[in-house]
């Protein structure tokens, strides 16, 4: 017999499928909205250390003083939570506990840690990038820039990178 149309089961066979769907879709919708909100928040911070860039280049003040640079430090040793924004107070074009913070971004809040900072393919505990004006000269810790930097940034089981070459280009990228 020929007919034109769907018969019950194959509506219902429809139905059930598209039913076990939304419920995949709906159970992942909380995993996918933390994970936006762990990227968005790395590219805030990526976002942090291009504004510290263009600080240096547009020679900014602080607290009515010139200043020669500003630069970011990425501790981990502090339980890798630490994002330390500062003035280079001393001239030696790395951060000291003495130079001037302009911003400290602790990461606790947002239960983000910092894995592993690689200077160079070599693992470190802590870095170091300083924008010298007017150029910028960049100096990551306390060398003039012959360095590529690495900071790997970690939320549960997701891993974002933050990278800066040679050339000072900042980019994102996930893991």
């Amino acid at each position: 017999m020929n007919s034109k149309g769907f018969t019950l089961i194959e509506v219902l066979i429809a139905i059930a499928i598209v039913s076990i769907l939304s419920g995949v879709f709906v159970l992942n919708i909380p995993k996918t909205d933390k994970t936006f909100k762990f990227e968005q928040r790395v590219r805030e911070i990526a976002q942090e250390l291009k504004e510290v860039r263009e600080w240096a280049l547009s020679l900014k003040s602080f607290n009515g003083n010139e200043v020669s640079g500003y630069g970011i430090r990425f501790d981990k040793s502090s339980g890798g939570n630490k994002i330390i924004i500062y003035v280079d107070s001393d001239g030696n074009n790395a951060y000291q506990p003495s130079d001037d913070t302009v911003k400290e971004i602790n990461l606790n809040s947002d239960n983000i840690y910092i894995s592993e900072i690689k200077v160079d393919d070599i693992t470190e505990n802590e870095a170091d990038i300083f924008f010298k004006s007017p150029q910028p000269t960049i100096y990551i810790d306390g060398a003039q820039l012959d360095k590529e930097i690495e900071v790997f940034l970690t939320q549960d089981s997701h891993k974002f990178k933050i990278y800066l070459n040679r050339a000072g280009l900042i980019y994102v990228k996930r893991e």
